[in-house]
């Protein structure tokens, strides 16, 4: 449900650890679970080499959609305090100032707000930064059964529950190995599966059905994926160096996991991985940074289809750019099914898109330019069972939106919207949409500066 960001771990550089002390954190027993015995291993088929000639395989067309497009900007002002107020209930929001995050439960009728958790996180939150961690919201989420909250604080990844008010390790930091790097403490953690070398644990992420825990170990430079199996308290890396759980978007049935890398750490490429074994294979789509470079931040659509973000990299003038500037073709906005198969271009015009969220048949992607000069085309809502491309947000560089829900069967969607002023310091707001009438049903009041918000589900 997160919406994720491009930048690797440059900012590594200013990293500064918090260590563990006695009494950072108040350890409570976790609840037993029982523990069902491991699966069977399963046996892998010897692979056979043929030194014959292969048959020469028949390319699969490409397929392009030309959508209908309109506009139906919503009016942020114009709140519609009608019944679908009424009835939206409690959700629960994060608030990350500085390094300190408050978890909220929420009344969405009367905009009463509860304190349920607050801890501090290793990086104090800057808005806008290009370091994947200084810029990303609060380190926590919220359980499918709505019943705990997983959150990271600067010693631990702790679970939350919400029936007793009690917090248990997961993971945590129990000392230092005695070496630095650049002046910073190599930490022991309280699992051996912990990577020699991680400096930090970040961006805790449920599986839609609740049964793993996805976080990303942070090395000086680099990063991996955890996943947490909480039936056998299994602990599992993709060892993959540069992959994070905010660039992951899990299978609705929770079966497989989607990810794509341009030119970072990585292998490039669009890549869908069966839970089960965590196996990285190919890329799903053929992949080259000279004509195919996969962009951050795939997403389900559903279990065998899957949104992605492209760019051909070759320059070429825009027509809305001084003449004699060249930039690389804007970036195409595609689906493909989990197998590769039936590839279809969706949105190719002269924008770049960024791919904010997707669910069944709908998609919200941003139009803007990477090269800059100001030039931003709004936020868009692509219903592919009409083949309509909605604008429903304008957006400029100092006004922009990301988005940390949607939910296409209730037809509404959870948006960060971030207002740049005059001294360049970034206010933010959490804004719910209904897109079957394209209004707004509720937002948060603005509150000074520099404040993550994070929408992080329905009670």
């Amino acid at each position: 449900m997160k919406s994720t960001k491009r930048f690797y771990l440059l900012g590594f550089l200013a990293l500064a650890l918090v260590t563990l002390g006695a009494g950072c954190q108040k350890q409570v027993p976790t609840t037993s679970q029982a523990v069902p015995a491991p699966n069977s291993n399963v046996e892998v088929e010897e692979m056979v080499v043929n030194d014959s000639v292969p048959a020469e395989v028949e390319e699969e067309e490409v397929k392009t959609v030309e959508p209908e497009t309109t506009s139906a900007v919503i009016d942020l002002d114009a709140i519609v305090v009608a019944d679908p107020v009424a009835t939206l209930g409690s959700f629960i929001m994060s608030e990350k100032a500085g390094a300190q995050t408050t978890v909220y439960s929420v009344d969405a009728a009367t905009g009463l707000q509860s304190v349920l958790l607050q801890f501090d996180e290793v990086r104090e939150y800057e808005t806008g930064s290009g370091n994947l961690y200084a810029g990303q919201p609060a380190a926590v989420d919220y359980s499918a059964d709505r019943n705990e909250l997983a959150y990271v604080s600067d010693a631990s990844v702790s679970l939350y529950d919400l029936g007793t008010n009690t917090s248990a390790f997961l993971v945590e930091k129990t000392g230092t190995t005695g070496e630095q790097i650049d002046s910073i403490d190599f930490p022991t953690w309280s699992r051996s599966e912990i990577s020699e070398g991680a400096l930090s644990l970040s961006m805790p992420v449920y599986s839609n059905d609740g049964s793993v825990l996805s976080f990303t170990e942070g090395f000086y430079e680099g990063s991996n994926p955890l996943f947490y199996n909480f039936a056998d308290d299994t602990l599992t890396a993709i060892e993959i160096f540069g992959w994070h759980t905010s660039g992951i978007d899990w299978s609705p049935d929770s079966s497989h996991l989607v990810y794509g890398d341009g030119l970072g750490y990585a292998p490039g490429g669009l890549f869908v991985t069966d839970i089960s074994d965590l196996v990285v294979g190919e890329s799903i789509v053929d992949y080259d940074p000279e004509t195919k470079q996969i962009e951050f931040g795939p997403r389900f659509l559903d279990n065998d289809t899957v949104a992605f973000v492209y760019t051909p990299s070759h320059n070429q003038p825009h027509p809305e750019i001084k003449s004699g500037l060249n930039i690389e073709d804007p970036s195409v906005l595609a689906t493909v099914g989990t197998d590769g198969a039936n590839e279809i271009i969706l949105i190719q015009n002269e924008w770049d898109h960024q791919l904010l969220a997707a669910d069944k048949n709908t998609i919200i992607y941003e139009e803007y330019l990477k090269a800059g000069q100001g030039l931003h085309n709004g936020v868009w809502v692509y219903d592919l069972s009409t083949t309509t491309a909605t604008k429903i947000f304008d957006t400029d560089p100092s006004e922009w939106y990301r988005v940390d829900s949607l939910d296409t069967a209730a037809q509404q969607a959870v948006f960060r919207q971030f207002i740049k002023g005059a001294d360049d310091r970034v206010t933010e707001t959490l804004v719910i949409v209904d897109l079957a009438t394209n209004t707004t049903v509720f937002k948060t009041t603005p509150k000074e500066a520099n404040i993550a918000y994070s929408f992080l589900g329905w009670k």
